[in-house]
C-alpha cells in the first residue's frame, strides 16, 4: 500500500471513530487537512492522559506480589481496545450512508492489489 494512501485511510478512521469531536470540529469550521491534524493532536492527548493516569497507578503496585492486578489491568486493557475497535466498526459500515464520501479518495478499483 502507498503511504498516500495510508494517510487517507489513517484520516478517515481519525474521523469517523470520534464522531461527536469530528462534528464539533466541523461546526467551527475545521475540515480537510486542518481537521485530520486537530483529530491526530486530540488522539495524541489523550494517549498522553491515557498514559499518565494508568502509567503512575501501575507503578504504585508490586505485580509480582499482586497477581490478580496485573490481571485486572491486562483485562481492562484488552476490553478498552475491543470496546474502540466495535465502535470505529461501527461507524464505518452500520451508522452511515455515506458511500458518496468515499468516491473522491485516491484509491483505483484494481483486483489484483499486490502489483
Amino acid at each position: 500500500m502507498h503511504k498516500s494512501q495510508l494517510r487517507v485511510l489513517l484520516a478517515v478512521n481519525l474521523r469517523l471513530l470520534n464522531p461527536q469531536l469530528t462534528d464539533r470540529l466541523r461546526k467551527k469550521g475545521a475540515s480537510g487537512p486542518a481537521l485530520s491534524k486537530k483529530l491526530m493532536r486530540q488522539f495524541y492527548l489523550n494517549a498522553l492522559m491515557f498514559l499518565g493516569i494508568y502509567g503512575l497507578t501501575m507503578l504504585a503496585f508490586d505485580f509480582s506480589k499482586l497477581p490478580g492486578m496485573f490481571t485486572f489491568y491486562v483485562a481492562l486493557f484488552i476490553l478498552l481496545g475491543v470496546s474502540q475497535s466495535i465502535s470505529g466498526i461501527y461507524n464505518v459500515f452500520f451508522a452511515g450512508n455515506d458511500l458518496v464520501e468515499y468516491l473522491p479518495l485516491p484509491f483505483r478499483n484494481q483486483r489484483n492489489f499486490y502489483e
